[in-house]
């Protein structure tokens, strides 16, 4: 890892021959520390021929490895072996039926042991000039997957773009500090409102922490939730979303940053926020956020930290 790539702020770069035997060696030292803990609590009967250990580490492996079917894990468990496994005399059916019968939470659990080991690594080079007042500094995004294709049957009747193709969306929180993804899950509904859906992600997120996210979540509901939850954000103010100015920090023909209330009469937001606006050649730029004072993030760093909720989609 470029440690200082990761001390300027920017996102570390790495090639792949690089990250692959790195990534490996801290999968092996996840692996031993599951293992000892498996060991005090080994469960009764014939030990299986495949321990839930070797099994989904041989898939986390096949995955860096470029892993295209099922029948590679097979091949690893079965003809090579990994690292203090060795190769066992079992069938590729037996591994199909074995990763359909234990599911997912397996994987799960030994991807967030992963993850702990990570956050270790990645501690002491931390980006903690980023926004040092809050707690920790987050991006929040989502995507939609792709469309199904109409081949089965029951989907053939469907137009082209209809909701029911959509399989679901990805949502995701990315720690900015560390470079790291926080949590990462699967969304079935790919219509609901990201600011609905995103709630289980906040849970992990300790209050007076700093997010970061897109135009998708903008709300007045969900802004003035996260403000009276004890929660920094940074946004883009949405295209002809109307506003009552307040106070003035400080205006040119470039810049203008003060405090103003987000909606008409009707339809108000009950927190007051800051907008910050800069103009760019022909473009400009408009900013909100719940940090009222620039002497706790000015104007520039407000451009700069939305600026970074696109490591979000480097690293």
């Amino acid at each position: 890892m470029e440690h200082d790539s990761i001390a300027s702020g920017q996102p570390p770069r790495m090639s792949l021959e690089v990250f692959v035997p790195q990534a490996q060696e801290v999968l092996h030292q996840v692996c031993k520390q599951h293992e000892q803990q498996q060991g005090r609590k080994r469960p009764r009967g014939h030990p299986l021929e495949v321990s839930a250990t070797q099994l989904w580490m041989g898939l986390l492996l096949c995955l860096l490895r470029g892993m295209q079917c099922q029948r590679d894990l097979w091949r690893l468990l079965s003809w090579e072996g990994f690292w203090h496994f060795a190769p066992v005399a079992i069938s590729d059916q037996a591994v199909y039926n074995r990763l359909a019968r234990d599911g997912v939470k397996p994987l799960e659990q030994l991807w967030c042991a992963v993850t702990r080991v990570l956050e270790q690594r990645l501690a002491p080079y931390a980006q903690s000039q980023l926004a040092p007042f809050a707690r920790g500094v987050y991006a929040l995004d989502e995507t939609i997957l792709d469309p199904i294709a109409r081949l089965l049957a029951p989907l053939r009747g469907l137009p082209c773009g209809a909701t029911a193709l959509l399989p679901g969306k990805i949502a995701g929180v990315f720690d900015l500090r560390l470079q790291q993804w926080r949590d990462f899950r699967f969304l079935p509904d790919a219509s609901e409102h990201c600011s609905v859906q995103v709630r289980d992600l906040l849970r992990l997120l300790a209050p007076g922490s700093l997010l970061l996210f897109d135009r998708g979540y903008f709300s007045f509901p969900w802004l003035d939730e996260l403000t009276r939850l004890g929660y920094w954000w940074v946004c883009r103010l949405r295209t002809h979303t109307r506003y009552t100015l307040i106070h003035v920090y400080f205006q040119s023909e470039t810049l203008f940053d003060g405090l103003v209330w987000l909606g008409s009469q009707r339809d108000q937001a009950a927190c007051a926020v800051r907008l910050v606006q800069v103009r760019c050649g022909r473009g400009c730029y408009r900013y909100v956020s719940n940090v009222l004072e620039p002497a706790q993030l000015s104007a520039a760093q407000i451009v700069q930290l939305y600026s970074r909720r696109w490591d979000i989609e480097i690293v």
